[in-house]
């Protein structure tokens, strides 16, 4: 199953997109006393002149932009180091890259900070998120994949409490290292997955697609670090400072640079994982996403057009998006054709979605019921 941001939300309303945005632009702009309205301004007309849709309700618009700076100006350093004369230009082009790596890092520092403060289990109503969980782990003994678009640690901490043995993620669990960089502490911390061993015996495969306030690039490794770690203010403060050599897993971009972030490790393997897992499964539960993201979007129309038999589709949201237009585009079906496939939408949400009907009839119970 795929799960987005609605999952999040059910949690608590601080995980919608435009609270957290809200937050970051506050934090990020409080230090500039009398003048934190005009840097916010500053930043917002910066990310549109990048083609950021939204950058005053969506953090990965907002931030997003900055990312795709220093991917441009590191080309241009290239450019003059191949072309100027003198070290003059290079040097110049260098101390903006490094002001645009502190704007890019303390934003992504906040956004990632105020998400794991927003999504301690204490925070919300946990309940729905590990009922959710059973719903579907009840119903479906065999395997089962959650492809996960979250940066929160949600469904991991509903895992490890419910289904510890169960389960397996991104991170080996055998493999460990210790890490000094991150506290005055030292702490250990997994390695990343570098292929797709993961262990039959778990029934259970946790995929996050874009990353998770637990994934890590520290020096030249690329690690898992403790749930517990990650929400220490310290951690996000060192981060901000830039002066320790280590950076979040996160594919916090715009739409335009997430196609060229999901590329890289360890992204890639984690896409790899889910479309052989897609392609694989006859059912097709889809929580909480809005059907607005380009790479996620293809990934699903690869493995729908991959099947000769098609999957049985849940749509669970909550309100009136998605609409049925807006699945059909994502997955490729000709227009008005939705009442062809083999899908429906539960628009209750996933908060007692075992008594809906649509549930009743994805996992076999009932005969189809109007989408």
């Amino acid at each position: 199953m795929l799960v987005g941001n609605g999952l999040s939300i059910a949690f608590s309303q601080d995980l919608l997109l435009n609270n957290i945005t809200a937050q970051v632009i506050e934090r990020l702009t409080k230090i500039y006393s009398g003048r934190s309205g005009e840097v916010a301004q500053a930043m917002q007309k910066i990310a549109v002149r990048a083609q950021a849709e939204n950058p005053t309700g969506d953090f990965e618009s907002l931030i997003g932009a900055f990312g795709g700076q220093t991917d441009i100006l590191d080309d241009l350093l290239s450019f003059a180091w191949l072309t100027e004369d003198t070290r003059d230009m290079a040097e110049a082009i260098s101390k903006v890259m490094l002001f645009v790596q502190g704007v890019k890092q303390r934003g992504i520092g906040h956004t990632l900070q105020i998400i794991v403060e927003n999504s301690k289990p204490d925070a919300g109503s946990f309940s729905i998120i590990s009922g959710f969980l059973k719903t579907v782990l009840d119903a479906f003994t065999n395997s089962v994949t959650i492809a996960n678009l979250n940066y929160d640690a949600l469904v991991l901490t509903a895992l490890t409490a419910d289904y510890k043995d169960d389960f397996c993620d991104m991170g080996i669990g055998w493999d460990s290292v210790t890490v000094n960089q991150l506290s005055a502490t030292p702490f250990k911390a997994h390695t990343l997955r570098d292929s797709t061993d993961f262990p039959a015996s778990k029934r259970i495969r946790l995929l996050d697609l874009h990353g998770s306030v637990t994934f890590w690039k520290v020096g030249g490794s690329y690690l898992k670090i403790p749930l517990e770690t990650a929400r220490q203010s310290e951690v996000w403060e060192r981060y901000r400072s830039m002066k320790v050599f280590a950076f979040p897993l996160v594919v916090l971009a715009n739409q335009h640079d997430k196609i060229d972030h999901v590329k890289r490790h360890p992204f890639k393997l984690a896409y790899e994982a889910a479309e052989t897992d897609f392609k694989d499964s006859e059912n097709w539960l889809i929580a909480g996403y809005s059907f607005r993201d380009t790479c996620v979007n293809d990934l699903l129309k690869r493995c729908w057009e991959a099947r000769t038999i098609k999957p049985k589709i849940l749509v669970a949201t909550k309100g009136d998006n998605p609409n049925t237009n807006d699945i059909e585009n994502a997955l490729g079906w000709e227009s008005g054709k939705f009442s062809d496939h083999n899908t429906r939408i539960e628009r209750g949400g996933v908060d007692g979605l075992s008594a809906a009907p649509a549930w009743k009839w994805f996992v076999g119970d009932h005969d189809s019921p109007p989408f």
